[in-house]
Protein backbone atom coordinates (compact mmCIF):
# COMPACT_ATOMS: atom_id res chain seq x y z
CA UNK A 1 0.00 0.00 0.00
CA UNK A 2 3.25 2.39 0.00
CA UNK A 3 2.14 3.33 -3.32
CA UNK A 4 -1.62 4.02 -2.55
CA UNK A 5 -2.70 7.67 -1.79
CA UNK A 6 -1.55 11.16 -1.32
CA UNK A 7 2.10 11.81 -2.33
CA UNK A 8 1.75 14.27 1.04
CA UNK A 9 0.63 11.87 3.23
CA UNK A 10 0.71 8.78 4.35
CA UNK A 11 -0.59 6.15 2.53
CA UNK A 12 -3.64 4.81 2.91
CA UNK A 13 -4.58 1.76 4.52
CA UNK A 14 -6.29 -1.30 2.60
CA UNK A 15 -9.82 -1.87 3.06
CA UNK A 16 -9.73 -6.08 1.64
CA UNK A 17 -7.14 -8.61 2.93
CA UNK A 18 -5.75 -8.25 -0.90
CA UNK A 19 -2.16 -9.71 1.07
CA UNK A 20 -4.39 -12.99 1.98
CA UNK A 21 -5.74 -13.36 -1.79
CA UNK A 22 -2.37 -13.06 -3.15
CA UNK A 23 -0.98 -15.64 -0.38
CA UNK A 24 -3.21 -18.29 -1.51
CA UNK A 25 -2.45 -17.52 -5.28
CA UNK A 26 1.35 -17.78 -4.14
CA UNK A 27 0.79 -21.47 -2.45
CA UNK A 28 -1.43 -22.57 -5.88
CA UNK A 29 2.06 -21.14 -7.72
CA UNK A 30 4.29 -23.00 -5.52
CA UNK A 31 2.21 -26.52 -6.29
CA UNK A 32 1.75 -25.78 -9.65
CA UNK A 33 5.25 -25.26 -10.62
CA UNK A 34 6.47 -27.99 -8.54
CA UNK A 35 4.36 -30.36 -10.42
CA UNK A 36 5.85 -28.14 -13.67
CA UNK A 37 9.23 -28.24 -13.16
CA UNK A 38 10.75 -26.26 -10.47
CA UNK A 39 9.12 -24.43 -7.45
CA UNK A 40 8.43 -21.37 -7.69
CA UNK A 41 7.61 -18.58 -5.10
CA UNK A 42 5.20 -15.49 -5.59
CA UNK A 43 4.39 -13.00 -3.15
CA UNK A 44 4.33 -8.86 -2.89
CA UNK A 45 7.36 -8.04 -4.24
CA UNK A 46 6.29 -9.19 -7.61
CA UNK A 47 3.90 -5.90 -7.55
CA UNK A 48 6.19 -3.29 -6.50
CA UNK A 49 9.10 -3.65 -8.48
CA UNK A 50 8.86 -2.11 -11.40
CA UNK A 51 8.11 0.98 -8.96
CA UNK A 52 11.44 0.08 -7.49
CA UNK A 53 12.96 0.14 -10.63
CA UNK A 54 12.11 3.64 -12.16
CA UNK A 55 11.56 5.38 -9.24
CA UNK A 56 7.60 5.85 -8.78
CA UNK A 57 5.48 6.40 -5.74
CA UNK A 58 1.94 7.53 -5.13
CA UNK A 59 0.10 10.25 -6.95
CA UNK A 60 -3.65 9.38 -5.38
CA UNK A 61 -6.09 10.36 -8.64
CA UNK A 62 -2.86 10.04 -10.74
CA UNK A 63 -1.27 6.21 -11.32
CA UNK A 64 2.35 5.71 -10.08
CA UNK A 65 3.47 5.99 -13.67
CA UNK A 66 1.68 9.21 -14.23
CA UNK A 67 -0.12 7.72 -17.70
CA UNK A 68 -3.57 7.10 -15.98
CA UNK A 69 -5.98 9.38 -13.84
CA UNK A 70 -9.13 8.70 -12.17
CA UNK A 71 -11.00 11.51 -13.31
CA UNK A 72 -14.46 13.38 -12.08
CA UNK A 73 -17.58 13.32 -14.27
CA UNK A 74 -20.52 14.67 -14.13
CA UNK A 75 -21.96 11.89 -12.59
CA UNK A 76 -19.10 9.63 -11.45
CA UNK A 77 -15.82 8.83 -12.29
CA UNK A 78 -13.88 7.96 -15.25
CA UNK A 79 -10.27 6.04 -15.43
CA UNK A 80 -8.44 7.19 -18.54
CA UNK A 81 -5.29 6.50 -19.61
CA UNK A 82 -2.79 8.30 -22.50
CA UNK A 83 -0.32 5.69 -22.82
CA UNK A 84 0.61 6.23 -26.50
CA UNK A 85 0.74 9.27 -29.05
CA UNK A 86 -2.52 7.76 -30.48
CA UNK A 87 -4.42 8.31 -27.13
CA UNK A 88 -3.00 11.65 -26.94
CA UNK A 89 -4.15 12.55 -31.07
CA UNK A 90 -7.61 10.84 -30.32
CA UNK A 91 -8.08 13.41 -27.32
CA UNK A 92 -9.87 16.09 -29.18
CA UNK A 93 -12.25 13.59 -31.07
CA UNK A 94 -12.82 12.25 -27.65
CA UNK A 95 -14.34 15.52 -26.05
CA UNK A 96 -14.31 17.51 -29.18
CA UNK A 97 -12.10 19.95 -28.65
CA UNK A 98 -8.44 20.51 -29.18
CA UNK A 99 -6.29 20.17 -26.12
CA UNK A 100 -3.55 22.48 -25.65
CA UNK A 101 0.01 21.58 -24.63
CA UNK A 102 -0.90 20.40 -20.75
CA UNK A 103 -2.87 18.28 -22.42
CA UNK A 104 -4.42 16.03 -18.80
CA UNK A 105 -5.10 19.72 -17.70
CA UNK A 106 -7.93 20.29 -20.84
CA UNK A 107 -9.35 16.71 -20.27
CA UNK A 108 -10.16 17.18 -16.36
CA UNK A 109 -12.37 20.46 -17.39
CA UNK A 110 -13.85 19.12 -19.93
CA UNK A 111 -14.40 15.64 -18.03
CA UNK A 112 -16.44 16.75 -15.30
CA UNK A 113 -18.94 18.49 -17.19
CA UNK A 114 -19.96 15.43 -19.20
CA UNK A 115 -21.54 12.22 -18.21
CA UNK A 116 -19.73 8.89 -17.34
CA UNK A 117 -21.77 6.71 -20.06
CA UNK A 118 -20.83 9.09 -22.92
CA UNK A 119 -17.44 9.03 -22.35
CA UNK A 120 -17.23 5.61 -22.24
CA UNK A 121 -18.87 4.81 -25.02
CA UNK A 122 -17.39 7.63 -27.41
CA UNK A 123 -13.33 6.43 -25.76
CA UNK A 124 -14.30 2.63 -26.88
CA UNK A 125 -15.15 3.98 -30.29
CA UNK A 126 -12.15 5.50 -30.59
CA UNK A 127 -9.80 2.94 -28.97
CA UNK A 128 -8.73 5.10 -25.81
CA UNK A 129 -8.63 2.78 -22.92
CA UNK A 130 -11.37 4.72 -20.99
CA UNK A 131 -13.65 3.01 -18.19
CA UNK A 132 -16.03 3.89 -15.62
CA UNK A 133 -15.41 3.16 -11.35
CA UNK A 134 -18.45 0.96 -9.84
CA UNK A 135 -20.77 3.26 -8.16
CA UNK A 136 -20.51 0.47 -5.52
CA UNK A 137 -16.72 1.80 -5.28
CA UNK A 138 -17.59 5.88 -5.14
CA UNK A 139 -20.45 4.76 -2.69
CA UNK A 140 -18.52 2.39 -0.80
CA UNK A 141 -21.37 0.35 -1.02
CA UNK A 142 -19.07 -2.81 -1.33
CA UNK A 143 -18.15 -2.04 2.02
CA UNK A 144 -21.41 -2.72 3.54
CA UNK A 145 -22.92 -5.57 1.16
CA UNK A 146 -21.70 -8.17 -0.70
CA UNK A 147 -23.44 -8.57 -4.24
CA UNK A 148 -20.39 -10.75 -5.21
CA UNK A 149 -18.06 -11.96 -2.07
CA UNK A 150 -17.66 -15.39 -4.23
CA UNK A 151 -15.46 -13.36 -6.72
CA UNK A 152 -12.91 -13.43 -4.90
CA UNK A 153 -12.91 -17.47 -4.23
CA UNK A 154 -12.90 -18.39 -7.61
CA UNK A 155 -9.80 -18.31 -9.64
CA UNK A 156 -10.19 -15.97 -12.11
CA UNK A 157 -8.88 -17.73 -15.24
CA UNK A 158 -11.47 -19.03 -18.46
CA UNK A 159 -10.34 -22.37 -19.12
CA UNK A 160 -11.53 -23.11 -22.86
CA UNK A 161 -11.17 -26.81 -24.10
CA UNK A 162 -9.78 -27.37 -27.46
CA UNK A 163 -11.62 -29.99 -30.31
CA UNK A 164 -8.36 -32.24 -29.73
CA UNK A 165 -7.28 -34.04 -26.44
CA UNK A 166 -3.88 -32.67 -25.23
CA UNK A 167 -2.10 -35.86 -23.04
CA UNK A 168 0.67 -34.97 -20.48
CA UNK A 169 3.74 -35.52 -21.30
CA UNK A 170 6.13 -34.15 -19.05
CA UNK A 171 8.53 -36.53 -19.43
CA UNK A 172 10.45 -37.87 -22.70
CA UNK A 173 10.69 -41.59 -23.67
CA UNK A 174 13.54 -42.71 -21.54
CA UNK A 175 12.20 -40.67 -18.85
CA UNK A 176 13.54 -37.37 -18.23
CA UNK A 177 11.92 -34.68 -17.75
CA UNK A 178 10.84 -32.90 -20.97
CA UNK A 179 11.64 -29.23 -21.40
CA UNK A 180 8.45 -27.26 -22.30
CA UNK A 181 8.68 -24.75 -24.78
CA UNK A 182 7.04 -21.33 -24.38
CA UNK A 183 6.58 -19.07 -27.39
CA UNK A 184 6.33 -15.51 -25.45
CA UNK A 185 4.51 -12.81 -27.85
CA UNK A 186 3.17 -10.30 -25.08
CA UNK A 187 4.80 -7.10 -24.20
CA UNK A 188 5.25 -4.39 -21.20
CA UNK A 189 4.42 -6.35 -18.10
CA UNK A 190 1.69 -9.18 -17.87
CA UNK A 191 2.24 -11.54 -19.96
CA UNK A 192 6.45 -11.02 -19.89
CA UNK A 193 5.39 -11.77 -15.83
CA UNK A 194 3.81 -15.23 -16.78
CA UNK A 195 6.57 -16.11 -19.42
CA UNK A 196 9.48 -15.05 -16.76
CA UNK A 197 7.61 -17.24 -13.82
CA UNK A 198 7.39 -20.12 -16.18
CA UNK A 199 10.88 -19.92 -17.24
CA UNK A 200 12.66 -19.55 -13.55
CA UNK A 201 10.48 -23.12 -13.23
CA UNK A 202 12.42 -24.42 -15.83
CA UNK A 203 10.80 -23.83 -19.54
CA UNK A 204 12.20 -22.61 -22.16
CA UNK A 205 10.94 -19.48 -22.89
CA UNK A 206 11.76 -17.96 -26.49
CA UNK A 207 10.33 -14.51 -26.88
CA UNK A 208 8.95 -13.56 -30.34
CA UNK A 209 9.11 -9.67 -31.25
CA UNK A 210 8.45 -8.38 -35.06
CA UNK A 211 11.10 -6.29 -36.27
CA UNK A 212 8.53 -3.42 -36.97
CA UNK A 213 7.37 -2.95 -33.53
CA UNK A 214 9.86 -4.16 -30.86
CA UNK A 215 8.37 -4.65 -27.01
CA UNK A 216 7.79 -1.17 -25.63
CA UNK A 217 9.32 -2.11 -22.15
CA UNK A 218 13.04 -2.36 -23.98
CA UNK A 219 12.97 1.80 -23.35
CA UNK A 220 12.79 0.69 -19.23
CA UNK A 221 15.89 -1.55 -19.31
CA UNK A 222 15.93 -2.73 -15.26
CA UNK A 223 12.57 -3.97 -15.54
CA UNK A 224 13.43 -5.63 -18.96
CA UNK A 225 16.48 -6.87 -18.27
CA UNK A 226 14.46 -8.56 -14.78
CA UNK A 227 11.83 -10.47 -16.93
CA UNK A 228 13.67 -11.52 -19.95
CA UNK A 229 17.27 -12.50 -18.73
CA UNK A 230 18.05 -16.03 -20.14
CA UNK A 231 15.42 -15.59 -22.49
CA UNK A 232 16.02 -16.82 -26.14
CA UNK A 233 15.15 -13.50 -28.43
CA UNK A 234 13.57 -13.94 -32.05
CA UNK A 235 12.31 -11.02 -34.38
CA UNK A 236 10.50 -11.82 -37.59
CA UNK A 237 8.85 -9.66 -39.69
CA UNK A 238 5.30 -10.21 -39.34
CA UNK A 239 4.37 -9.17 -42.83
CA UNK A 240 6.52 -11.88 -44.50
CA UNK A 241 4.96 -14.82 -45.78
CA UNK A 242 8.20 -16.90 -44.83
CA UNK A 243 8.30 -14.84 -41.39
CA UNK A 244 5.06 -15.90 -41.07
CA UNK A 245 5.58 -19.75 -42.44
CA UNK A 246 8.46 -19.74 -39.78
CA UNK A 247 6.38 -18.60 -37.00
CA UNK A 248 3.78 -21.47 -37.78
CA UNK A 249 6.40 -23.89 -37.91
CA UNK A 250 7.53 -23.04 -34.65
CA UNK A 251 3.75 -22.92 -32.80
CA UNK A 252 3.03 -26.39 -34.13
CA UNK A 253 6.13 -27.45 -32.07
CA UNK A 254 5.53 -25.06 -28.69
CA UNK A 255 3.67 -26.68 -25.86
CA UNK A 256 2.70 -22.84 -24.83
CA UNK A 257 1.78 -19.49 -26.59
CA UNK A 258 1.46 -16.44 -24.66
CA UNK A 259 0.07 -13.22 -26.25
CA UNK A 260 -1.62 -10.24 -24.56
CA UNK A 261 -3.22 -8.67 -28.54
CA UNK A 262 -7.04 -8.55 -29.40
CA UNK A 263 -8.20 -12.06 -30.79
CA UNK A 264 -8.37 -10.60 -34.48
CA UNK A 265 -4.63 -9.54 -34.53
CA UNK A 266 -3.83 -13.32 -34.33
CA UNK A 267 -6.19 -14.09 -36.63
CA UNK A 268 -4.86 -12.29 -39.21
CA UNK A 269 -2.06 -13.71 -39.04
CA UNK A 270 -3.44 -17.07 -39.52
CA UNK A 271 -2.30 -17.68 -36.47
CA UNK A 272 -5.72 -18.24 -34.34
CA UNK A 273 -5.40 -20.01 -31.31
CA UNK A 274 -8.94 -22.24 -32.37
CA UNK A 275 -6.67 -23.41 -35.52
CA UNK A 276 -3.30 -23.87 -33.67
CA UNK A 277 -4.80 -25.65 -31.00
CA UNK A 278 -6.34 -28.43 -33.71
CA UNK A 279 -3.12 -28.98 -35.14
CA UNK A 280 -0.71 -29.16 -32.37
CA UNK A 281 -2.92 -31.02 -29.61
CA UNK A 282 -0.98 -30.39 -26.70
CA UNK A 283 -0.44 -26.73 -26.98
CA UNK A 284 -1.76 -24.43 -24.26
CA UNK A 285 -2.66 -20.76 -25.60
CA UNK A 286 -2.71 -17.90 -22.54
CA UNK A 287 -4.26 -15.17 -24.17
CA UNK A 288 -4.49 -12.24 -21.83
CA UNK A 289 -6.63 -9.38 -22.69
CA UNK A 290 -7.94 -6.29 -20.66
CA UNK A 291 -11.65 -7.33 -20.77
CA UNK A 292 -12.02 -10.48 -22.20
CA UNK A 293 -11.89 -12.54 -26.12
CA UNK A 294 -15.97 -12.92 -25.98
CA UNK A 295 -18.09 -10.10 -27.79
CA UNK A 296 -17.42 -6.28 -28.12
CA UNK A 297 -15.66 -6.74 -24.94
CA UNK A 298 -12.66 -8.12 -26.76
CA UNK A 299 -11.94 -5.22 -28.61
CA UNK A 300 -11.87 -3.04 -25.58
CA UNK A 301 -8.70 -1.39 -25.12
CA UNK A 302 -6.85 -1.28 -21.43
CA UNK A 303 -3.71 -1.20 -19.25
CA UNK A 304 -2.98 -1.88 -15.67
CA UNK A 305 -4.19 1.35 -13.73
CA UNK A 306 -7.53 1.63 -15.95
CA UNK A 307 -8.67 -1.98 -16.00
CA UNK A 308 -8.21 -2.17 -12.19
CA UNK A 309 -10.02 0.63 -11.01
CA UNK A 310 -12.80 0.04 -13.77
CA UNK A 311 -12.75 -3.75 -11.90
CA UNK A 312 -13.25 -1.49 -8.71
CA UNK A 313 -9.79 -2.42 -7.32
CA UNK A 314 -9.14 1.26 -5.87
CA UNK A 315 -9.07 2.74 -2.56
CA UNK A 316 -10.81 6.08 -1.49
CA UNK A 317 -9.02 8.69 0.45
CA UNK A 318 -10.82 10.96 3.44
CA UNK A 319 -12.66 13.08 1.23
CA UNK A 320 -14.44 10.10 -0.84
CA UNK A 321 -12.24 10.14 -3.55
CA UNK A 322 -10.47 6.50 -5.56
CA UNK A 323 -6.86 6.29 -5.27
CA UNK A 324 -5.10 4.04 -7.70
CA UNK A 325 -3.94 0.73 -5.49
CA UNK A 326 -0.44 0.15 -6.51
CA UNK A 327 1.45 0.62 -9.89
CA UNK A 328 -0.67 -0.44 -12.59
CA UNK A 329 -1.76 -3.79 -10.05
CA UNK A 330 -3.63 -5.70 -12.83
CA UNK A 331 -0.66 -6.17 -14.63
CA UNK A 332 1.67 -7.99 -12.50
CA UNK A 333 -1.70 -10.05 -10.90
CA UNK A 334 -2.50 -10.95 -14.46
CA UNK A 335 1.01 -11.92 -14.48
CA UNK A 336 0.96 -14.59 -11.92
CA UNK A 337 -3.05 -15.42 -12.51
CA UNK A 338 -1.69 -16.61 -16.42
CA UNK A 339 1.13 -18.72 -15.31
CA UNK A 340 -0.38 -20.57 -12.26
CA UNK A 341 -3.26 -21.27 -14.81
CA UNK A 342 -0.48 -22.42 -17.75
CA UNK A 343 1.33 -24.45 -15.58
CA UNK A 344 -1.73 -26.62 -14.49
CA UNK A 345 -2.79 -26.53 -18.21
CA UNK A 346 0.62 -28.22 -19.40
CA UNK A 347 0.44 -30.46 -16.79
CA UNK A 348 -2.58 -31.94 -16.98
CA UNK A 349 -1.82 -32.41 -21.13
CA UNK A 350 -2.08 -29.02 -22.66
CA UNK A 351 -5.20 -28.60 -25.08
CA UNK A 352 -6.40 -25.22 -24.03
CA UNK A 353 -7.18 -22.03 -24.68
CA UNK A 354 -7.02 -19.52 -21.30
CA UNK A 355 -8.81 -16.61 -21.51
CA UNK A 356 -6.79 -14.10 -19.06
CA UNK A 357 -8.82 -11.27 -18.69
CA UNK A 358 -7.16 -8.46 -16.41
CA UNK A 359 -10.39 -7.09 -15.58
CA UNK A 360 -11.39 -10.24 -14.03
CA UNK A 361 -8.36 -10.99 -12.09
CA UNK A 362 -8.37 -7.49 -10.82
CA UNK A 363 -11.83 -8.28 -9.48
CA UNK A 364 -10.99 -11.41 -7.41
CA UNK A 365 -8.93 -9.11 -5.51
CA UNK A 366 -11.37 -5.93 -5.44
CA UNK A 367 -13.90 -8.37 -3.77
CA UNK A 368 -11.06 -9.56 -1.15
CA UNK A 369 -12.83 -10.23 1.73
CA UNK A 370 -13.07 -7.00 3.90
CA UNK A 371 -10.54 -5.99 6.93
CA UNK A 372 -12.02 -4.92 10.12
CA UNK A 373 -9.73 -2.29 11.78
CA UNK A 374 -10.22 -1.37 15.13
CA UNK A 375 -8.37 2.12 16.85
CA UNK A 376 -6.57 5.21 14.69
CA UNK A 377 -4.89 4.25 11.31
CA UNK A 378 -1.62 6.34 12.75
CA UNK A 379 -1.00 2.63 14.90
CA UNK A 380 -1.05 0.78 11.81
CA UNK A 381 2.41 -0.88 10.77
CA UNK A 382 3.62 1.63 7.82
CA UNK A 383 3.86 -0.49 4.48
CA UNK A 384 7.47 -1.38 3.49
CA UNK A 385 8.76 0.76 0.20
CA UNK A 386 8.57 -0.65 -3.14
CA UNK A 387 11.47 -3.58 -3.44
CA UNK A 388 12.84 -5.65 -6.30
CA UNK A 389 14.32 -8.39 -7.03
CA UNK A 390 18.06 -8.64 -8.03
CA UNK A 391 18.46 -8.68 -11.38
CA UNK A 392 20.79 -11.94 -12.61
CA UNK A 393 21.93 -10.56 -15.69
CA UNK A 394 21.35 -8.42 -19.30
CA UNK A 395 18.79 -9.67 -21.90
CA UNK A 396 19.84 -10.82 -24.91
CA UNK A 397 19.38 -7.89 -28.11
CA UNK A 398 16.26 -8.28 -30.37
CA UNK A 399 16.31 -11.03 -32.72
CA UNK A 400 19.97 -12.77 -31.14
CA UNK A 401 19.10 -15.93 -31.75
CA UNK A 402 16.80 -15.49 -34.84
CA UNK A 403 19.18 -17.14 -37.34
CA UNK A 404 19.99 -20.70 -34.98
CA UNK A 405 16.11 -20.67 -34.36
CA UNK A 406 15.34 -20.71 -37.78
CA UNK A 407 17.76 -23.56 -38.41
CA UNK A 408 16.32 -25.45 -35.47
CA UNK A 409 12.94 -25.40 -36.75
CA UNK A 410 13.20 -25.88 -40.77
Amino acid sequence: MALTGHAEGAPLQASRDYLGVLHAWGERLAAASAAFGQRVQADALLLTERAALLGLHRQAQISAGGQSRLMRAADGWVAVTLAREDDVRSVQAWLGCAPPDNTWDAVTDVVRTRRVRDLVLQGRLLGLPVAQLPWAVICKARRRSEPRAQAAGRFPVRVVRGEGAGTPGLRTADGRRRIPMVLDFSSLWAGPLCGHLLGRSGARVIKVESTRRLDGARSTPALFDLLHHGQEMLALDFQDTRDLAALRRLVAQADMVIEASRPRAFAQLGLAASDCMRSNPRLTWVGITAYGREGERANWVGFGDDVAAAAGLVECDSAGAPCFVGDAIADPLTGIAAAIAAMESHVDGGGVLLDVAMARVASAFAHAPPLCRSGPAATATPPAAPRTRPTSGKAHASGAHTAALLREFA
